[in-house]
């Protein structure tokens, strides 16, 4: 894990980073989207493995997260453009 610094905002300057180099890769933002979707349970289809050590990890995940803000920071940007 990243430290932060002393105001504390390491986490979301590297969040925002992350959504931002995201958002240029439109087909990977697909695919991540596709991949990590809820199940019938709730939890996500991809990172609730049957046996692994989350199977009850609740949608949205992070990666769900982060590639969905990713997909509206590139609708903003069009819009914006």
């Amino acid at each position: 894990m990243a430290q932060s610094d002393e105001s504390g905002t390491e986490g979301p300057r590297i969040w925002r980073a992350s959504v931002e180099v995201l958002s240029t890769w439109p087909d990977l933002v697909d695919s991540l989207m596709a991949l990590h979707r809820p199940n019938a349970t709730g939890a996500c289809l991809t990172c609730a493995i049957p046996g692994g050590t989350r199977p009850d990890l609740a949608w949205p995940c992070a990666l769900w997260t982060l590639a969905d803000a990713a997909r509206r920071e590139r609708a903003r940007r069009r819009l914006d453009g």
